[in-house]
């Protein structure tokens, strides 16, 4: 999101000329980067599509078809903003304006990043430093390179790999300092990326000195989102340091700028931090209000990015399509052969059958847990334990002694807990990375004592296995009812459902459904494509 800024910030302080009316055609363009600023994007959208229309040279034609695809990522239409850039970068490669081939691949290598498909990010990371070393202004492009050195900055900062984090925005810092245009907002982005950096190294006065100089370096420009997340991150260290009245001040003044901001991303890591402080302090109705705000900010970016994917999807298949019916005689018989090949490694089918088995089984259970959900909603009946089942839990007189908060549960409190259960797991809290059993509690009123036992007794697991399967049931469902899930990476899918990394998630994933994530993916793709 903030690269993409950066772009049209460079796009409005360098435009050449041209046989067209130079002078006239920048003050158009400046003016439209300004309506940007105003969030008035419908009418920067027609300006700039107005300037589209009229140009003449390839060079304006680029530069109105990225200004178009910036307003459009800004307003969150993931699918047109991508397309407008591919159309610029069609036009663009076919000249030497290495220039805009860098800022073109630069943009995308954002829209990418973003959407987690980090592979495809490199690839136009790396197209945009090759293009930026053409260049023949050095100042210009030294400005470039500096951005691509910041956008590795943000991948490696998505990986956690901080120290070369670090690295990359000190070399972005240097090609910066070596140009004459005042590029403040640059350097405080830096500073803002340093923060972050030593954050997560958990050097906590490094991180704090560098946000202080990314504020400074903004100086009394308007709160924005770049302002909002130097703010947030200095409230997440001072959360992490435990001195609560400065990350409620700092936090205070991020939601400001959040909420009079059009920036989901911004929205979306303050929410984070707003819930953080609340489990901290301990105000569940301050939780739940942020779980509730991050839900619904999350479910608009999940949505963009749906899009997003689902547009990209269909023009994949409909260049699969082309080519097949272009392909030869040759490769259809190229392909029999590998299918009579594949048909003869009996052992691979005797294991694939095994592992269809369990794939099928998986189906089974959550129809089973479909239906068993739809019964309940057409009852409307809460959740009940038979007089017996209470009555083992509640006064259990032979059972061996326990501790005292448990023996004194009431049958109310019990009922209590196990409706609270009942609701939480239609929910996808339990997907949150912080989640423990005080936490849980917590949120539901009560203590772990009680909490766990009911768990123990009521779901016949412990803690830890309850929101595993819970976590384990609620990634099966998105992967088997909507396919953008199944172009994730396996990192993704377990950030998602709040598993700590990729060698977590997989072994409890496959110890809950006996498949592995990608093996489960692929039968699931099979299964998609033999239903077409």
């Amino acid at each position: 999101m903030k690269l993409i800024l950066l772009f049209l910030f460079l796009i409005s302080i360098e435009l050449s000329a041209s046989a067209q009316n130079p002078e006239s055609f920048d003050k158009i363009y400046y003016k439209t980067f300004l309506e940007t600023s105003q969030s008035d994007f419908k009418k920067a959208l027609y300006i700039a599509d107005s300037l589209y229309k009229h140009s003449t040279t390839a060079p304006y034609q680029v530069k109105s078809l990225m200004l178009s695809a910036s307003l459009l990522q800004q307003s969150g239409d993931l699918s047109r903003a991508v397309a407008y850039a591919e159309q610029a970068q069609e036009i663009v490669i076919k000249t030497n304006d290495y220039n805009w081939q860098a800022r073109i691949a630069g943009f995308l290598a954002t829209q990418y990043r973003l959407l987690k498909l980090y592979a495809k990010s490199n690839v136009y990371t790396n197209k945009a430093m090759a293009a930026a070393e053409k260049i023949n202004n050095t100042e210009a492009a030294g400005n470039l390179i500096g951005l691509m050195h910041q956008e590795k900055a943000y991948y490696q900062l998505d990986q956690r790999s901080y120290r070369k984090a670090i690295d990359h925005v000190l070399m972005a810092q240097r090609y910066f300092n070596h140009s004459k245009q005042d590029l403040n907002f640059l350097t405080a982005n830096n500073e803002q990326l340093l923060g972050d950096s030593y954050l997560g190294l958990q050097l906590y006065d490094s991180a704090l000195y560098h946000y202080r100089n990314g504020l400074k370096s903004l100086g009394h420009a308007p709160g924005n989102f770049l302002s909002g997340l130097i703010m947030n991150g200095m409230a997440v260290t001072y959360l992490q340091q435990g001195k609560l009245p400065e990350a409620h001040r700092w936090l205070d003044s991020a939601q400001i700028i959040a909420d009079g901001s059009n920036y989901l991303q911004l929205k979306n890591v303050i929410y984070e931090t707003e819930r953080a402080y609340a489990e901290k302090v301990k105000d569940m109705d301050r939780l739940t209000e942020a779980q509730k705000k991050q839900d619904t900010v999350r479910s608009v970016l999940a949505d963009r990015k749906d899009a997003f994917l689902n547009h990209t999807l269909e023009h994949l298949e409909d260049n699969y399509n082309k080519e097949t019916r272009r392909g030869s005689y040759k490769n259809i018989l190229i392909l029999i052969a590998m299918i009579i090949i594949a048909g003869t490694i009996s052992f691979l089918m005797v294991q694939r059958r095994q592992q269809k088995a369990r794939f099928r089984k998986i189906l089974e259970r959550m129809r089973e847990r479909e239906v068993l959900r739809q019964h309940k909603i057409a009852q409307n009946t809460p959740v009940q334990e038979t007089t017996k089942e209470v009555e083992h839990l509640v006064a259990d007189k032979s059972a061996a002694p326990r501790e005292p908060d448990a023996a004194m549960m009431t049958e109310e409190t019990m009922q209590k807990i196990l409706n609270s259960l009942e609701v939480f797991e239609t929910g996808t809290l339990f997907n949150n990375r912080n989640m423990s059993l005080s936490f849980l509690a917590s949120h539901f009123n009560t203590n772990t004592r009680y909490l766990s036992r009911v768990i123990n007794h009521h779901k016949h697991k412990d803690f830890s296995s309850y929101i595993n399967e819970l976590r384990i049931n609620y990634i099966v469902e998105k992967l088997k009812n909507d396919p953008v899930w199944r172009q994730y990476k396996i990192s993704t899918l377990a950030e998602e459902t709040g598993f700590s990394s990729h060698g977590k998630f997989t072994p409890v994933f496959k110890s809950i459904t006996g498949l592995s994530p990608s093996l489960f993916i692929k039968y699931l793709e099979e299964d998609a494509q033999l239903k077409r």
